[in-house]
């Protein structure tokens, strides 16, 4: 199994129809945007962090591999030094890097750990802000030059990233919010074309829509169970 730009666009797919199935039903694949159903088109990005290249490459050659199996000098020169520690969903462990991010490992039943995924750098977590209004900035640019427009266009930036593990987890969702929301407020007043109805911010453990009209937002938690359920899908549907 590989995270490809296929798994992201089928992970965001599962997750808004398992959701929101009132809205999103029946998605089918198209180009500018991803996804089109009856009325609504929307298009997926990620919210990436600066330096993507090196770990990247990394995680497409290793992806899958037991931890045991990878190299560790080279875990080493991208900042991952420590060993992997249990996360707050019980099967899977982090391995943290100041300037990688984090590596998560699926512990098996026999306690092999295996390479799951990656998220990007964010020395904050309201650091994830530039990145998703980076995203935004350059779909709204695509929406106006070479999409089809449908009755309702919408945004989905997925944000390699959980949140529910953190302390004060409120707190800091709730300055994760205001941050982007004042931020989308500037962007909105220095846009002067057509922009997106609804933003869906998707991290691992939360989903975040935003009425880009009056900024209004709810707040979804996705739970463990239904995050492997969606991710397992998400691999099936390459195939």
């Amino acid at each position: 199994m590989q995270y490809t730009k296929d798994y992201y666009e089928n992970f965001v797919k599962n997750t808004l129809e398992f959701y929101f199935p009132k809205k999103f039903y029946n998605l089918q694949k198209s180009e500018c945007p991803d996804w089109t159903g009856e009325h609504v088109g929307i298009e997926v990005t990620r919210a990436l962090s600066a330096n993507e290249g090196s770990i990247d490459a990394f995680i497409k050659k290793y992806h899958g591999k037991k931890y045991s199996e990878l190299p560790k000098r080279r875990l080493e020169n991208l900042g991952f030094n420590g060993e992997p520690i249990k996360s707050n969903i019980e099967i899977f462990y982090d391995q943290r890097s100041k300037e990688n991010g984090t590596l998560t490992y699926l512990k098996l039943k026999n306690n092999d750990l295996i390479l799951f995924r990656h998220a990007g750098e964010y020395g904050l977590v309201t650091d994830c802000v530039g990145p998703i209004i980076k995203a935004v900035k350059e779909k709204i640019t695509k929406l106006n030059s070479h999409y089809s427009i449908n009755d309702e266009n919408d945004l989905a930036v997925l944000v390699q990233e959980q949140l529910n593990y953190l302390a004060l987890q409120d707190e800091i969702i709730n300055e994760v919010l205001d941050k982007l929301i004042e931020k989308l407020k500037k962007l909105s007043k220095e846009c002067t074309v057509k922009t997106f109805n609804y933003l869906y911010v998707i991290f691992y453990d939360n989903i975040f829509v935003i009425n880009l009209k009056d900024y209004s937002y709810n707040r979804i938690m996705i739970s463990k169970d239904d995050l492997l359920t969606l991710s397992k899908l998400s691999f099936e549907n390459e195939e």
